[in-house]
């Protein structure tokens, strides 16, 4: 097997564990935030309507990046 298609595959999978980290927050519009892992990085991208649902996204992924970057792109714009 390709090892760069095995370190795609580690980084996919990290990113649904992430995804599945923002649903059990409870909060409807966090289920919608796209988790993507590049390398060493998080990136969370989407939209949220309001600053506390942002830092509330971050904060709950932050004990499990395990040395990573988080790199927080969700937009706020309320409804």
């Amino acid at each position: 097997m390709n090892p760069a298609a095995v370190v795609h595959a580690a980084h996919r999978l990290q990113g649904r564990r992430l995804e599945a980290v923002l649903r059990e927050t409870g909060r409807r519009q966090l289920r919608e935030v796209g988790v993507i892992v590049d390398g060493r990085a998080v990136i969370i991208e989407g939209r949220v309507d309001t600053y506390v649902l942002k830092q509330i996204a971050q904060e709950s992924l932050r004990p499990h990046l395990r040395g990573m970057t988080l790199r927080n792109r969700l937009v706020v714009s309320p409804k």
